[in-house]
């Protein structure tokens, strides 16, 4: 009897850790997505998660109730178990159909990777398909660049005010590259066009007078050096600005007690 105890109460230590950890990714509660887009969704939140080692999730409702779109969503981040490792690591996308409210909560490293200046591209840059009810590609845009942030982070370079954060699909940044290549190869070729144009020449300018003078022909009787002007070439120095700005991340405390970053507002 006693041994069967201690085996349940084993079971249940180890099934504990997988329950918090087990959450769904993608909750619909606001019924924005069809059943093929959740499935999706869900499965590159969940490899997103595990690459980097916190929860990366969406969630949907109708109404928030009488609570502002931050506190409702780092509350329930919180109440039903979100985040990874002991500091609950994880970031989280709620959006509210009734007064179309849209909240970004991170919480744990998922503050840190997830600055305020990124937290503001972020939004900026997945805002645009919400504001036009594509809500599968919002969040699958949102997904995109979390994974851009997450990179960033994991090298020790965090995007923030002093990192720039340009957030761009694959197939644009390779076309956006493409003209860069274009001319770089262009001024390879012509370098190499130069060169080769160079050495089929011959001819070279002589810039001794006197090879041009027949001997006896001219007798050089006076010569000299005359000062003739000056070039005086001025440089402008901007001064620079001694005025800069901070960066970081803000943070708050959920009604739990637990800090959390994060930023709201309407789409």
């Amino acid at each position: 009897m006693k041994r069967a105890l201690i085996l349940l109460l084993a079971f249940l230590a180890l099934s504990l850790p997988a329950l918090a950890e087990g959450q769904p990714l993608v909750v619909d509660g606001a019924g924005l997505l069809t059943d093929v887009e959740i499935e999706s969704l869900s499965a590159a939140a969940a490899s997103l998660s595990d690459e980097y080692g916190m929860d990366v999730a969406i969630v949907t409702t109708k109404s928030l109730g009488n609570k502002a779109a931050l506190d409702y969503a780092a509350d329930y981040f919180d109440d039903n178990g979100y985040g990874r490792g002991a500091r609950r690591d994880g970031v989280m996308l709620l959006l509210a159909t009734a007064d179309r409210d849209w909240a970004i909560q991170t919480s744990g490293r998922g503050i840190g990777a997830f600055t305020d200046y990124g937290q503001k591209v972020l939004s900026d840059d997945i805002l645009r398909y919400f504001k036009r009810d594509d809500y599968a590609g919002g969040f699958r845009r949102f997904l995109s660049d979390a994974e851009i942030i997450l990179r960033g982070y994991e090298s020790g370079r965090p995007y923030d005010v002093n990192r720039p954060l340009r957030l761009q699909p694959p197939l644009q940044r390779l076309l956006a590259a493409l003209p860069i290549a274009a001319l770089i190869s262009a001024a390879i070729a012509g370098v190499a066009l130069f060169i080769l144009s160079r050495g089929m020449k011959t001819a070279r300018p002589a810039y001794d007078a006197d090879r041009y003078v027949r001997g006896g022909a001219i007798s050089v009787s006076r010569s000299g050096d005359y000062f003739l002007y000056r070039t005086r070439t001025r440089v402008h120095r901007p001064r620079q600005s001694s005025s800069s700005s901070g960066g970081g991340s803000s943070t708050f405390k959920s009604s739990s007690g637990r800090t959390h970053g994060g930023s709201s507002g309407k789409y």
